[in-house]
């Protein structure tokens, strides 16, 4: 291609000079950081769902009605599978 157009040079980086394990610890992290944004915004939305008045008489109900009450330990066992995720990218995101 430099042939076809006389007047570009290109400049050929030098690989060997490129830290590998650098840049992909830097991936690692921003990866690890968009991974704990979307938790975090998950555990706002369950959070928000909870504070509902809606949520109360779902517990309520809870005991009277089976389907309500997998309703309510569904959103209880999302919520706390999300707060150990983030727990464990934050852990993660530390040793980086």
């Amino acid at each position: 291609m430099a042939r076809a157009l006389p007047g570009i040079r290109f400049s050929i980086p030098n690989l060997a000079a490129l830290d590998v394990d650098e840049f992909a610890r830097e991936a690692l992290r921003q990866y690890l950081q968009r991974q704990l944004q979307r938790i975090d915004a998950r555990i706002e939305r369950l959070m928000q769902t909870q504070a509902q008045e809606q949520w109360v008489a779902l517990e309520r109900a809870a005991w009277t009605e089976p389907m309500a009450a997998e309703i309510v330990w569904d959103g209880m066992l999302e919520l706390e599978y999300l707060q150990a995720m983030r727990e464990a990218v934050l852990e993660t995101l530390a040793s980086l």
